[in-house]
C-alpha cells in the first residue's frame, strides 16, 4: 500500500481544485513476473466515500542471469568485448526472453549468437575467440550443464546449443549424453541432422556453409512412479501400480515410488499423498 497525502482535509479548500489535476511519480518494485496488475486508489480525505480506482496490467521482466567466460583457441582465458543485447559485461542481470551476444576481441574471429533465458536461470556460459577458420570450432557452448535429477515432474528435455564458426565443409560435433537422459534429436540452423550414438557418445555430422548452431536434445529420466511415461503422477499411476501388485501387469522398476527396491502398498500410499501434495 502506498499512501499519498497532497496536504488538505478541508473539503472547502482542496489540494486538487475540481476539473484539475495533479500527478504523483513513484517507483515499484515487484515481487514477482510475467503479466502483473497494478491497483490504483485515489481517496480524498475529508470523504472516503468517493474513491477512485485504476487498474493497469504490465509485463514485468524475469530475474535470469548471464556470465559469459572468454577464451582462446587453447582454452586459455582472455579478456575481451562482450555486449548481451545492448549491455556491456561479461555478467548481466535480470534478464528474460532472448539476447544477442556479441564477444569481440582485436585480431580474433567474432562471435556473434544469441542466449535465451528464463526467470529464476543462471546460466553461464564460454565464447571461443580463434584467430582463423581453417578449422571448424565450437566457439559458443553453455558450461554449467548438470544431470537432472531423477524424480523432478514435468522435466521433460535438456537442450544443449553449440555456435560453430567454419569456412565450410563436413564438420562433426561429439557430446556425452547427461547422466540417466537418453539421446532425442538433433538439428543444425533448424534443420535435423545426422547423429549417431556410440557407448553413450552423440555425434553430430552436417555439411556447413559458415557459422552454424548446433542443438542436440536429450530425453530426461523417468520419473519413479510415472508407470505410464506421460512426465506427470496421477491416478492413472497408481491404478496401473495396483495392477501390478496384485500379478495383473507385469512389474515395472519405474512403479518402486519410494526407490526401496519392492514395488508395494508403501509405494501406493506415498503416491496419493504425493498427489495431493502431502510429503
Amino acid at each position: 500500500k502506498l499512501y499519498i497525502y497532497p496536504g488538505s482535509d478541508n473539503e472547502s479548500q482542496p489540494s486538487v481544485p475540481a476539473n484539475a489535476s495533479r500527478s504523483f511519480y513513484f517507483n515499484i518494485t515487484m515481487l514477482g513476473y510475467g503479466q502483473q496488475t497494478i491497483e490504483s486508489k485515489v481517496v480524498p480525505m475529508y470523504n472516503d466515500t468517493l474513491m477512485a480506482i485504476a487498474n493497469v496490467t504490465t509485463t514485468v521482466k524475469g530475474y535470469g542471469n548471464v556470465t559469459v567466460n572468454t577464451i582462446d583457441a587453447n582454452d586459455s582465458s582472455i579478456a575481451a568485448n562482450v555486449v548481451i543485447g545492448s549491455t556491456a559485461g561479461t555478467t548481466v542481470k535480470e534478464l528474460e526472453g532472448s539476447y544477442s551476444l556479441n564477444a569481440t576481441k582485436a585480431g580474433y574471429i567474432p562471435v556473434n549468437t544469441t542466449v535465451s533465458i528464463v526467470p529464476g536461470s543462471n546460466r553461464t556460459y564460454t565464447a571461443k575467440l580463434v584467430d582463423n577458420a581453417s578449422d571448424p570450432a565450437a566457439v559458443f557452448y553453455e558450461t554449467n550443464t548438470t544431470a537432472l535429477p531423477a524424480n523432478v515432474s514435468g522435466v521433460v528435455t535438456k537442450v544443449y546449443n553449440f555456435t560453430v564458426q567454419s569456412n565450410g565443409g563436413k564438420t562433426i560435433i561429439a557430446l556425452q549424453t547427461p547422466a540417466n537422459h537418453t539421446f532425442l534429436s538433433a538439428a543444425v540452423n533448424g534443420v535435423n541432422a545426422s547423429a549417431r550414438n556410440e557407448s553413450g557418445i552423440v555425434y553430430v555430422e552436417a555439411e556447413l556453409t559458415g557459422d552454424s548452431v548446433f542443438e542436440v536434445r536429450f530425453k530426461a529420466p523417468r520419473m519413479f512412479g510415472d508407470v505410464n511415461d506421460d512426465n506427470t503422477i496421477n491416478a492413472i499411476d497408481v491404478a496401473k501400480i495396483k495392477r501390478m501388485i496384485v500379478g495383473l501387469d507385469a512389474l515395472d522398476p519405474i512403479a518402486d515410488f519410494n526407490e526401496d527396491g519392492a514395488v508395494n502398498a508403501i509405494d501406493v500410499a506415498k503416491m496419493k499423498r504425493y498427489i495431493v501434495g502431502l510429503p
